[in-house]
């Protein structure tokens, strides 16, 4: 039996050794994911110019200019953000004046909506990000960008949600 768990613990450790060398880390999914997100996040504050408001801060002022106000537990759905780094995010937006948080017995129930300045933000910023989203599918040839915007697509709508979202 000794003999048979040690064989089973060497068996383990061979594949894992092998798996980490056969591993083609510029082929994974993942991987290539978070390069692109980091490239992306650049394109973003190259032709928006600042760095102050985030993709997904950019993101909380579209969804509310375009659906108007909403709970922020609603607004986390719609933007499938969790409910801890939402909280925080519309903190700091509310700090800054681009948010309203309406009265309500929690900051989950009571409803956000943008102010004149989260407004006139966003319309500063609406030209500059549609920019760096062009530039970004730029990369790609013509006949590519629309298939790879679907696949992104397929991708986002079946992945879990974020957990306590």
């Amino acid at each position: 039996m000794a003999n048979n768990m040690r064989e089973a613990r060497k068996s383990f450790r061979t594949k894992a050794e092998r798996l980490a060398a056969e591993f083609s880390l510029d082929e994974a999914p993942g991987y290539l994911l978070r390069r692109l997100d980091a490239a992306a996040a650049d394109m973003y504050e190259q032709s928006t110019g600042q760095n102050d408001l985030t993709p997904r801060q950019f993101g909380v002022l579209v969804r509310l200019y375009q659906l108007g106000p909403m709970k922020q537990s609603e607004l986390g759905t719609r933007l499938n953000i969790d409910r801890s780094t939402l909280g925080e995010m519309v903190s700091r937006m509310v700090d800054r004046g681009l948010l309203n948080r309406g009265e309500a017995g929690s900051r989950r129930s009571a409803e956000l909506s943008l102010t004149r300045v989260g407004e006139k933000t966003l319309l500063v910023m609406i030209e500059p990000v549609i920019a760096s989203q062009r530039k970004l599918l730029e990369l790609l040839p013509e006949e590519y960008r629309a298939l790879f915007v679907k696949c992104l697509k397929v991708l986002a709508d079946n992945v879990a949600p974020p957990q306590n979202a």
